[in-house]
């Protein structure tokens, strides 16, 4: 295992939890909704760039590198 994917997994699992957390809090809500949505999208931004540092072979981190773009697209579009 590459040590440098540790960050990212850590990252990944906390804010899956803190999103989880916020959509069951209270799920009507405007805010909390935007808020969960952001911290998914950055959630799966971050696990594939750990599953970028983990990839064996060149085709395989062509793969996954092309993922955290296409989670960042949508949140900022969100947020603006």
């Amino acid at each position: 295992m590459n040590p440098y994917a540790l960050p990212s997994i850590i990252a990944f699992a906390l804010l899956l939890l803190l999103s989880l957390a916020v959509v069951f809090q209270n799920p009507r809500d405007k805010s909390n909704r935007l808020l969960f949505a952001l911290c998914l999208n950055l959630a799966l931004s971050v696990g594939a760039g750990g599953l970028l540092h983990l990839s064996t072979s060149e085709s395989e981190a062509n793969f996954w590198n092309k993922w955290p773009y296409i989670f960042a697209i949508p949140s900022y579009i969100l947020v603006q």
